[in-house]
């Protein structure tokens, strides 16, 4: 008799503790609890670098709060990993980007910041949204700008982040990324039908998951422009790139006449036994004057001739690669080719108009 009751108190022990976690989901996932709702979307206020409020409602509605009043925007819509916001009424995506109708699309996998793009009038808005501006402004701050409105272009629609390089040596200001472009950020363009697979033979690492990070090499410069295109940039020139890298100053690596070490950038050196690429920016104090990174070394870069035609029968790489030794990597470092290639030590980097 005793056993019979132990065991009845056992199983209605294990259903109450079932039916207890039943109800704390239901009551997370419920719309307007604060939780996330079905479907993922993250429900309630965002700011964006310029401290305006994006509401998102249980409904789909999104509501834009900036100091002049309050602006009802049609919907947005939740995938698996992706948000899209509709600004198509009441004026509103004309009062933010000067466009009619624009459709930001928001990668919320980070959940506290919501990495948006979009493209309007011919150029890619970026848009970076964050439960307090403190935050958004930091995120989107990097290479200075706002919200969409502002005139800021700190990332594109991977959300990869650039820096801005100022007007000197004949070069007008432009915008170049922080990092040369990954396999993650270069898979998203192949998922959009926009860019095709890089090569597999011997050293190309774009299938290999652990690479994710890493720079996207055995591409040809012509997927090189494709990716650049469909980020809403381009190949930077020689000059662009020489520029970003030496400054004003005429260094002979990015981070000044100091021959590298392991500290600096990733090449080869005496010794080494393990040389490979290294995840993007994983030398900080290797950075340019306006803070790019692996500029010299980890893989050799796309850049575009400066003589203004389409270089059809010039291919030059910029910076030196891992398996490089010091005298080979930096800012004066350049190989070119009267043909296009696709190797395991060669990837690049984008650049967009500035200041």
């Amino acid at each position: 008799m005793n056993r019979t009751l132990l065991v009845i108190t056992g199983i209605l022990s294990v259903l109450l503790v079932f039916a207890v976690g039943v109800i704390v989901t239901l009551v997370w996932l419920r719309p307007g609890s604060g939780g996330e709702a079905a479907g993922g979307a993250q429900l309630g206020v965002w700011y964006d670098a310029e401290g305006t409020e994006w509401e998102l409602l249980p409904d789909g509605e999104l509501i834009i709060t900036q100091a002049g009043g309050q602006v009802r925007v049609a919907r947005y819509s939740v995938s698996a990993d992706r948000i899209l916001l509709r600004l198509d009424t009441n004026a509103s995506a004309e009062l933010l980007t000067g466009v009619a109708e624009v459709v930001f699309d928001c990668d919320w996998r980070e959940r506290a910041v919501l990495r948006c793009s979009a493209t309007a009038g011919g150029r890619v808005v970026p848009l970076v949204l964050a439960r307090d501006a403190a935050r958004a402004r930091q995120e989107f701050g990097t290479v200075g700008g706002g919200g969409p409105g502002g005139g800021g272009a700190p990332s594109d629609r991977t959300g990869a982040e650039y820096v801005a390089v100022p007007a000197g040596n004949g070069v007008a200001a432009f915008r170049i990324g922080r990092t040369e472009v990954t396999n993650a950020q270069y898979a998203q363009c192949v998922a959009a039908g926009a860019c095709t697979v890089p090569g597999t033979s011997g050293g190309c690492n774009y299938t290999n998951s652990a690479y994710a990070e890493h720079p996207v090499v055995c591409v040809t410069r012509e997927q090189a422009r494709a990716y650049a295109a469909w980020a809403g940039g381009a190949l930077p020139t020689e000059a662009q790139w020489l520029r970003a890298c030496q400054g004003d100053d005429g260094r002979t690596y990015p981070w000044g006449n100091q021959p590298p070490d392991a500290t600096l950038a990733n090449f080869y050196y005496e010794g080494r036994q393990d040389y490979d690429t290294t995840p993007v920016g994983s030398y900080p104090a290797g950075a340019s004057p306006y803070g790019a990174l692996d500029m010299a070394g980890n893989v050799w870069e796309w850049v575009e001739p400066d003589d203004g035609d389409d270089g059809r029968y010039i291919y030059i790489m910029r910076g030196g690669a891992f398996n490089f030794p010091a005298v080979r990597v930096g800012c004066g470092a350049r190989v070119e080719y009267g043909y296009d290639v696709n190797n395991y030590v060669v990837g690049f980097r984008v650049v967009s108009p500035g200041p």
